[in-house]
């Protein structure tokens, strides 16, 4: 039986059929671990639509120390080999970050390929981690459609004490793992050391020197040199006292008036 995730696509809400879950085992989402795969970035970091769905996989025996994790994420770009490269070293950057950790790794095996068909590529890696008491087992798989590029991940971790029969079982699921897309186009893997793919840089909208656009600018009075600057103060204040008087004038001549009005 197949752990089914929700798959949120452009065209509506599809069912994809990632791995295969060991007998007894059962699997539910994991937000978190779909949080830190957004967050890793994935593809060179390229800007396009993104969509990860993620679960984690355990047997009926909490006791037996060993989890499998999937993880599924499309992206909306283009399909570069350096995109496909970016995404296969960060794959295999998992150990390298686990030493920044302060961890220390001691890398057990790794490989990468294209199939035959050329239209999957394919990573293994293998390493323990000492400090923790644990071992990873992993495998990644990317395939290619006309709108978009497609990796998904599979992880075996298990304790130093694992349960012998769990540990083969989560090992032989990674080998049913299935990026899901039905129409695939040929991809091709950049050799080792290609610089990722360049991100879309955000442009400025706004006004420039060149657009056209114009911003009104109040002029400037500069006064010229050796002229001293002319003291417009006494001006303002005498026609403020011309103002008030004017207004104290009227005043007095509607209240005469009034006054008139009143003894009629």
């Amino acid at each position: 039986m197949k752990v089914l995730l929700l798959i949120m696509l452009a065209s509506g809400t599809a069912v994809a059929d990632v791995v295969v879950a060991p007998p007894g085992w059962t699997g539910s989402d994991s937000s978190d671990l779909g949080a830190r795969a957004n967050d890793a970035g994935h593809f060179g970091g390229q800007a396009g639509k993104k969509v990860i769905a993620a679960a984690e996989l355990k047997p009926a025996k909490p006791e037996a120390g060993v989890s499998l994790f999937v993880t599924r994420v499309a992206m909306a770009v283009a399909n570069d080999p350096a995109a496909v490269r970016a995404e296969v070293d960060q794959f295999h950057g998992a150990s390298q970050r686990a030493q920044l950790s302060g961890s220390t790794i001691a890398e057990q095996g790794w490989q990468e390929k294209v199939d035959d068909e050329g239209k999957q590529v394919e990573a293994t890696h293998a390493y323990k981690d000492p400090a923790n008491h644990v071992a990873i087992t992993s495998r990644l798989l990317i395939v290619a459609t006309s709108d978009q590029l497609i990796s998904v991940t599979g992880e075996c971790i298990a304790r130093d004490d694992a349960d012998a029969p769990s540990l083969i079982a989560c090992k032989a699921a990674l080998a049913t793992l299935d990026p899901g897309a039905v129409t695939r186009t040929a991809i091709t893997l950049a050799p080792a050391g290609t610089p990722p793919p360049a991100r879309e840089e955000i442009h400025n909208t706004g006004p420039s020197m060149s657009d056209g656009s114009h911003i009104p600018i109040p002029p400037m009075v500069i006064q010229p040199e050796g002229q001293p600057a002319v003291d417009r103060r006494p001006v303002f204040i005498g026609a403020g006292i011309v103002l008030l008087a004017g207004a104290f004038w009227w005043n007095m001549k509607r209240r005469a008036k009034h006054d008139e009005e009143d003894q009629e």
